[in-house]
């Protein structure tokens, strides 16, 4: 039988001569197999690097298909559009210029709140509330001989507390 120790503390941890692995995940109807990865680096490096393929093609090893009509897919995809040059100049000139604007005739301004005609509006009793504030004083409140303080917390009796000394 094995022990070891721990370092920090030298204290003895038993051995365990039967473990259970449980770190593989438990879902139903899912296999772990190994990986494909290292098989595929051995294919990737006996194919070689870049330069060799480069080699190979330059030397003709490759039979490359002649293209009679190419497919030239860089236009743009929407109907009509043109890929032309840009004038700068001839923006920034037309920007500069000035421009007649139209008269309008014809104002349908919708900013205004739109209130029904039957809707009354009563006005506001804030002044008078706060004049009203203004005018008493704290010797016209009530004396209040019993108190109702709720302000403990409400713990039911089959709470588990501790108490904890904080440090100060």
């Amino acid at each position: 039988m094995l022990f070891a120790v721990c370092p920090r503390a030298g204290v003895s941890l038993k051995h365990i001569e039967e473990s259970q692995d449980r770190s593989s995940p438990r879902v139903e109807g899912v296999e772990m197999r190994a990986s494909d990865r290292p098989a595929l680096l051995e294919e990737v490096k006996l194919v070689g690097t870049h330069n060799a393929i480069v080699n190979e093609i330059k030397a003709g090893g490759v039979v490359l298909q002649h293209v009679e009509a190419p497919a030239d897919r860089s236009a743009p995809a929407v109907q009509g559009a043109q890929v032309g040059k840009w004038d700068k100049d001839a923006f920034l000139h037309e920007i500069e210029s000035p421009h007649t604007l139209k008269h309008v005739e014809n104002i349908n301004d919708r900013s205004e709140p739109r209130v029904e005609p039957d809707t009354q509006v009563k006005s506001n009793k804030h002044e008078e509330l706060l004049s009203e504030i203004k005018k008493s004083s704290p010797n016209k409140l009530k004396h209040v001989e019993d108190t109702a303080d709720r302000s403990e917390p409400h713990v039911t009796h089959t709470a588990a507390l501790r108490v904890q000394a904080t440090p100060l």
